[in-house]
């Protein structure tokens, strides 16, 4: 179901293209059918990090001493057309940017050496909340965009090995009954079946293990932007801005607790 509607959503966004041609963020070149916010020119002008393949890298040393974190990836060195792409997502309402950020950390997260265990056990994303004053005049929060992406990202990535996998099992399983008789085909057909079966419940469960939960943090005073600030300011303009939900944590505790 889930790549029945991937096609039909690829269907739609080509049709509407003919009519609104979509736009690299960066260049301003119409964009081809599979490219989504960059053009594959622009794209692989990114200043990708590849933080996610180190676990001591410079984005984790701007926390040391400050507070304890176990690991940080950054996607993105933040200058030049990354910079002004980020504030078209934030400031003017050009989400997809968001979303494809989203994806990209999503896959990066996904092939980092460190994060293998985590996202065997399933992992939780919280988004840092907006203030609802600046909610309701941006109409999103560009933090929960963004997490929704990684999500996307992660869950796209351990589906393509899951499916991959098993394609790679199928294909070694008729491998062997190559030589096999005609009175074997229904116990073929039924072994198709249970694969069948079996992928769907893969599916479900690496879904069910990658969830977003933006409710979980709440804001609890009105904070100035931090578009010029520097590192310590913005530190100390976010100090205790922040605070658990309570009641969501209960709720989301009795909730993996009913899933084991």
């Amino acid at each position: 179901m889930r790549r029945i509607g991937k096609s039909a959503n690829k269907y739609l966004e080509a049709v509407a293209d003919l009519f609104i041609p979509r736009t690299c963020c960066i260049c301003g070149g119409e964009l081809r059918g599979f490219e989504k916010s960059f053009c594959t020119e622009c794209f692989a002008e990114l200043p990708f990090t590849f933080f996610w393949h180190y676990r001591s890298n410079p984005a984790k040393d701007t926390f040391v001493g400050r507070t304890n974190i176990e690991d940080v990836i950054a996607l993105m060195v933040y200058k030049g057309e990354i910079r002004e792409a980020m504030h078209n997502f934030k400031y003017h309402g050009q989400i997809g940017i968001g979303e494809e950020l989203g994806e990209l950390l999503g896959n990066a997260i996904s092939t980092s050496p460190f994060m293998v265990d985590a996202l065997k056990e399933g992992i939780t994303i919280v988004p840092i909340p907006l203030h609802r004053r600046k909610k309701r005049k941006r109409g999103y929060n560009q933090a929960e965009v963004i997490a929704r992406g990684v999500q996307k990202g992660i869950i796209d990535y351990m589906l393509g090995n899951t499916i991959q996998m098993s394609k790679d099992d199928a294909g070694k399983s008729n491998a062997s009954k190559s030589n096999a008789s005609k009175s074997d085909t229904s116990k073929s057909d039924a072994s198709k079946s249970d694969a069948s079966k079996n992928n769907a419940k893969s599916e479900q469960n690496i879904i069910g293990k990658i969830i977003v939960e933006p409710h979980l943090l709440k804001r609890v005073r009105f904070t100035n932007t931090q578009t010029r600030l520097n590192k310590l300011e913005r530190f100390k303009n976010i100090n205790d801005a922040f605070e658990v939900n309570e009641k969501r944590l209960k709720r989301y505790c009795s909730k993996k607790k009913r899933k084991k």
